[in-house]
């Protein structure tokens, strides 16, 4: 496993143009970000590199947010248009998963959540 690595202002802002609109994500955008590559000799970027984000990068998030590039894609992709968790700054595990998974369940049966937004 890759040792977490913090990226410099010109790595972030690479890897936030590769990304792109993460509601868009495609696995040629993974493999772009996080695939070994021949060319590159080597893997650009790892889910365990550390991002500073800004407000403008989430809706959840207070100025200078340090957060990992794999957290930050999960929380943008999955739980961002729920609005009911805000940023989940740390890894998801097992732990983790289930209080999510509780949560996403309590606010279906509270009508918070649509049945359509449970299963996106």
């Amino acid at each position: 496993m890759a040792q977490a690595r913090k990226l410099s202002a010109e790595q972030q802002k690479e890897f936030f143009e590769i990304l792109g609109d993460p509601h868009e994500l495609t696995a040629d955008t993974i493999v772009k970000l996080f695939a070994y590559s021949k060319k590159r000799k080597g893997i650009r970027f790892y889910p365990t590199d550390i991002i500073t984000i800004q407000p403008e990068q989430s809706k959840f998030v207070k100025p200078n947010t340090v957060t990992t590039c794999g957290i930050y894609i999960v929380n943008k992709y999955l739980f961002e248009d729920v609005e009911i968790f805000g940023y989940i700054n740390k890894t998801i595990d097992g732990g983790t998963n289930k209080k999510i998974d509780a949560q996403l369940s309590k606010a279906m049966m509270s009508g918070e959540l649509s049945g359509e937004q449970y299963g996106n």
